[in-house]
């Protein structure tokens, strides 16, 4: 093997690397307000619409944001405005939302922005899953009226029905840490075993305490996330390689 070869071999091999870099945080704990990060979750955007309140959302490469439908209605690129996660903005050059989205139920609750230009490095994107497993445990994010950016641990509902309107695109969480009936916005995420976050839902639905809220689960948008978003990060929740 030639000696150029071998150099172009190794070149692709390290930047296929650092392509599918995803899902890992920033640390243990949230950042205080002096960092001046969002969240510790170099993923986590914030989507201001000026038609109605924010959304949290999530990077799934440098230029494409997964985020729920509803947080979109009525909203044309012009009127979204992206803060990433050390609170500096980008534009929103394209709006994908599921046709079949439906506003009465929530079903099909699910979009992706495109940004007019990719994020730095830093900002690296949330993984997505090849195996589409139900992740235990999980952690979503949430932008709060106060425009605080929080984190809670929610677990799966394995009761016997969900709240209506409940559909087949929905996944059923019971947040335990809900301490009113504010409605949280934000991406839902399995933390695996391997110390990285997959995307697994978006907001869809909040429900007063003592309730489960409603997810849109994202597995049914695998292919449109590929189609989309080339450059997003598919692995495998069993590999434990860093």
């Amino acid at each position: 093997m030639s000696l150029t070869l071998f150099a172009s071999i190794f070149v692709l091999l390290i930047n296929q690397s650092f392509a599918c870099d995803c899902g890992q945080a920033t640390g243990y704990t949230a950042p205080v307000k002096s960092e001046g990060k969002l969240t510790r979750f170099p993923w986590y955007v914030a989507i201001e619409n000026k038609n109605q309140k924010s959304c949290g959302a999530a990077l799934i490469d440098d230029q494409h944001v997964a985020i729920a439908a509803h947080c979109l209605s009525g909203s044309d690129a012009a009127a979204l405005r992206v803060h990433l996660n050390d609170n500096s903005t980008k534009s929103v050059a394209s709006i994908w939302i599921d046709e079949r989205y439906d506003e009465k139920t929530g079903a099909y609750d699910f979009a992706v922005l495109t940004l007019t230009s990719p994020v730095d490095s830093q900002f690296k994107p949330i993984c997505l899953r090849k195996p589409a497993l139900y992740p235990v445990p999980a952690i979503y994010l949430v932008g709060t009226k106060s425009g605080e950016h929080l984190e809670s641990l929610p677990s799966p509902y394995f009761g016997s029905k969900c709240p209506s309107p409940a559909t087949k695109t929905h996944l059923c969480v019971m947040n335990y840490n809900k301490v009113d009936n504010e409605s949280p916005e934000g991406p839902y995420m399995a933390n695996e075993m391997n110390a990285r976050y997959y995307l697994t839902g978006v907001t869809s639905r909040s429900f007063p305490v003592g309730m489960p809220d409603l997810f849109t689960d994202v597995s049914q948008y695998n292919e449109k996330m590929r189609e989309l978003a080339p450059k997003s990060c598919w692995r495998d929740t069993n590999d434990f390689s860093q």
